[in-house]
């Protein structure tokens, strides 16, 4: 793994993975050498599915629905934009629009919301 984070979510997986199946881990066989596997297995997945999810992140940045610029539609990337946030629940959604479209500052918003914290 080339990314410190990953590696330690393929690490964090495979003692979860363990801790599931101890128990029909046969006794005779090398603990070492089935980590090892099973480490080798994760770690290729992980790398498969990050490169599956960059191939899709760049086929939707070619999209030409979602891009913004003369070839868009204008508007379409505002009203995606305002679908999305019109379905999160109100707990979410009232933050979002508050700091980031009415642009109040996090203290104003806290204060807004009833939050108040402590730096």
């Amino acid at each position: 793994m080339r990314d410190r984070h990953e590696a330690e979510d393929v690490a964090q997986a495979v003692f979860l993975t363990l801790a599931h199946k101890a128990a029909s881990l046969r006794r005779d066989r090398s603990a070492g050498g089935w980590l090892h596997t099973v480490a080798r297995r994760l770690a290729k997945d992980a790398r498969n599915a990050r490169f599956h999810r960059l191939a899709r992140e760049e086929q939707a940045m070619r999209e030409p629905s979602l891009r913004t610029g003369p070839e868009a539609e204008p508007g379409l990337l505002r009203e995606l934009l305002d679908d999305a946030i019109g379905s999160l629940p109100e707990r979410y959604r009232h933050p979002l629009v508050l700091f980031h479209l009415q642009g109040l500052s996090l203290d104003q918003t806290a204060r807004q919301l009833r939050l108040f914290f402590q730096y």
